[in-house]
Protein backbone atom coordinates (compact mmCIF):
# COMPACT_ATOMS: atom_id res chain seq x y z
CA UNK A 1 0.00 0.00 0.00
CA UNK A 2 1.51 3.51 -0.96
CA UNK A 3 0.27 6.51 0.38
CA UNK A 4 1.75 10.34 -1.15
CA UNK A 5 1.61 13.15 0.80
CA UNK A 6 1.66 16.52 -0.73
CA UNK A 7 -0.59 18.28 -2.31
CA UNK A 8 -2.95 17.01 -5.23
CA UNK A 9 -3.12 13.70 -6.44
CA UNK A 10 -3.81 13.89 -9.72
CA UNK A 11 -1.08 16.41 -11.09
CA UNK A 12 0.11 15.69 -14.71
CA UNK A 13 3.91 15.13 -16.56
CA UNK A 14 6.87 16.52 -14.77
CA UNK A 15 5.54 17.16 -11.65
CA UNK A 16 4.28 13.67 -11.13
CA UNK A 17 8.03 12.71 -11.33
CA UNK A 18 9.06 15.14 -8.62
CA UNK A 19 6.29 13.47 -6.13
CA UNK A 20 7.86 10.38 -6.42
CA UNK A 21 10.29 11.39 -3.66
CA UNK A 22 7.27 12.04 -1.59
CA UNK A 23 5.68 8.58 -1.90
CA UNK A 24 6.10 6.49 1.48
CA UNK A 25 5.73 2.44 1.05
CA UNK A 26 3.80 2.01 4.70
CA UNK A 27 3.58 -1.89 5.35
CA UNK A 28 0.58 -3.80 5.56
CA UNK A 29 0.25 -5.69 9.29
CA UNK A 30 -0.96 -9.13 8.66
CA UNK A 31 -4.30 -9.72 10.65
CA UNK A 32 -3.72 -13.50 9.91
CA UNK A 33 -6.19 -15.61 12.43
CA UNK A 34 -3.25 -18.31 13.09
CA UNK A 35 -0.55 -15.74 14.12
CA UNK A 36 -2.90 -13.99 17.11
CA UNK A 37 -2.45 -16.72 19.82
CA UNK A 38 -3.75 -14.67 23.29
CA UNK A 39 -2.72 -15.18 26.94
CA UNK A 40 -4.66 -16.04 29.56
CA UNK A 41 -5.51 -12.55 30.66
CA UNK A 42 -6.72 -12.20 26.74
CA UNK A 43 -9.08 -15.19 26.63
CA UNK A 44 -10.95 -14.66 29.71
CA UNK A 45 -11.42 -10.94 28.24
CA UNK A 46 -12.39 -12.17 25.04
CA UNK A 47 -14.71 -14.58 26.98
CA UNK A 48 -16.31 -11.81 28.57
CA UNK A 49 -16.73 -9.67 25.50
CA UNK A 50 -18.53 -12.50 23.85
CA UNK A 51 -21.03 -13.36 26.46
CA UNK A 52 -22.13 -10.03 27.80
CA UNK A 53 -23.29 -7.14 25.71
CA UNK A 54 -23.36 -5.09 28.42
CA UNK A 55 -19.41 -5.95 29.63
CA UNK A 56 -18.49 -5.32 26.24
CA UNK A 57 -19.52 -2.05 26.13
CA UNK A 58 -18.60 -1.27 29.16
CA UNK A 59 -15.09 -2.10 28.51
CA UNK A 60 -15.26 0.30 25.17
CA UNK A 61 -16.45 2.82 27.89
CA UNK A 62 -13.50 1.87 30.48
CA UNK A 63 -10.85 2.61 27.72
CA UNK A 64 -11.42 6.34 27.40
CA UNK A 65 -9.60 8.73 29.82
CA UNK A 66 -7.55 11.68 29.65
CA UNK A 67 -4.34 9.64 29.30
CA UNK A 68 -5.61 6.98 26.41
CA UNK A 69 -4.02 9.22 23.42
CA UNK A 70 -1.51 11.69 25.07
CA UNK A 71 0.68 11.96 21.99
CA UNK A 72 2.36 15.08 23.21
CA UNK A 73 6.01 15.46 23.77
CA UNK A 74 7.11 16.52 27.22
CA UNK A 75 9.86 18.26 28.31
CA UNK A 76 10.77 15.49 31.17
CA UNK A 77 13.60 12.66 31.53
CA UNK A 78 13.31 9.42 29.89
CA UNK A 79 13.10 7.14 33.67
CA UNK A 80 9.73 9.39 34.09
CA UNK A 81 8.13 9.08 30.42
CA UNK A 82 9.08 4.65 31.10
CA UNK A 83 7.42 4.93 34.61
CA UNK A 84 4.20 7.01 33.33
CA UNK A 85 4.11 4.41 30.25
CA UNK A 86 3.67 1.61 32.74
CA UNK A 87 1.53 3.00 35.22
CA UNK A 88 -0.74 4.87 33.01
CA UNK A 89 -2.48 2.12 31.41
CA UNK A 90 -5.52 0.80 33.83
CA UNK A 91 -5.85 -2.67 34.74
CA UNK A 92 -7.98 -5.36 32.74
CA UNK A 93 -11.16 -5.88 34.37
CA UNK A 94 -10.95 -9.48 34.48
CA UNK A 95 -10.96 -11.84 37.57
CA UNK A 96 -8.02 -13.58 38.53
CA UNK A 97 -9.97 -16.68 38.54
CA UNK A 98 -10.71 -16.85 35.24
CA UNK A 99 -7.43 -16.14 34.00
CA UNK A 100 -6.12 -19.25 36.32
CA UNK A 101 -8.75 -21.37 34.62
CA UNK A 102 -7.19 -20.25 31.29
CA UNK A 103 -3.60 -21.14 32.43
CA UNK A 104 -4.74 -24.26 33.56
CA UNK A 105 -6.56 -24.92 30.07
CA UNK A 106 -3.32 -23.79 28.09
CA UNK A 107 -1.36 -26.57 30.73
CA UNK A 108 -3.45 -29.30 30.02
CA UNK A 109 -3.53 -28.58 26.21
CA UNK A 110 0.38 -28.28 26.14
CA UNK A 111 0.64 -31.60 28.47
CA UNK A 112 -1.33 -33.57 26.24
CA UNK A 113 1.37 -35.60 23.60
CA UNK A 114 1.28 -34.54 20.13
CA UNK A 115 -0.49 -36.76 17.90
CA UNK A 116 3.12 -37.87 15.70
CA UNK A 117 4.75 -38.45 19.15
CA UNK A 118 2.07 -40.52 20.27
CA UNK A 119 2.74 -42.41 16.53
CA UNK A 120 6.93 -42.99 16.89
CA UNK A 121 6.04 -44.47 20.42
CA UNK A 122 3.65 -46.57 19.15
CA UNK A 123 5.67 -47.83 16.28
CA UNK A 124 8.75 -48.00 19.09
CA UNK A 125 6.92 -50.61 21.24
CA UNK A 126 6.00 -52.60 18.19
CA UNK A 127 9.29 -52.91 17.49
CA UNK A 128 10.07 -53.71 20.34
CA UNK A 129 7.37 -56.63 20.90
CA UNK A 130 8.33 -57.90 17.35
CA UNK A 131 11.85 -58.03 18.90
CA UNK A 132 10.69 -60.06 22.01
CA UNK A 133 8.98 -62.29 19.57
CA UNK A 134 11.74 -63.45 17.76
CA UNK A 135 13.89 -63.49 21.35
CA UNK A 136 11.22 -65.83 22.77
CA UNK A 137 10.77 -68.10 19.37
CA UNK A 138 14.83 -68.63 19.54
CA UNK A 139 14.70 -69.15 23.20
CA UNK A 140 12.59 -71.95 22.81
CA UNK A 141 14.19 -73.53 19.65
CA UNK A 142 17.34 -73.87 21.47
CA UNK A 143 15.41 -75.44 24.75
CA UNK A 144 13.86 -77.63 22.96
CA UNK A 145 16.49 -79.09 21.00
CA UNK A 146 17.62 -82.22 23.16
CA UNK A 147 20.79 -83.43 21.58
CA UNK A 148 22.88 -80.30 23.44
CA UNK A 149 23.95 -79.67 26.94
CA UNK A 150 22.65 -77.38 29.78
CA UNK A 151 25.73 -75.30 29.58
CA UNK A 152 25.89 -74.95 25.54
CA UNK A 153 22.14 -74.30 25.18
CA UNK A 154 22.48 -71.49 28.45
CA UNK A 155 25.26 -69.87 26.04
CA UNK A 156 23.58 -69.80 23.15
CA UNK A 157 20.97 -68.17 25.00
CA UNK A 158 23.28 -65.52 25.95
Amino acid sequence: MKQARGSGGASGGASGEAEDDNIQVVPVESTSKKARILDAEGLSLGCEIATSKKKARDLVDYSFHRFASSDEPWEVPEWFLDDERKHRKRPMPVTKEMVEEYKQKWKEINARPIKRVAEAKARKKRRMLKKMEQAKKKAEAVVNTADISEREKMAQLK
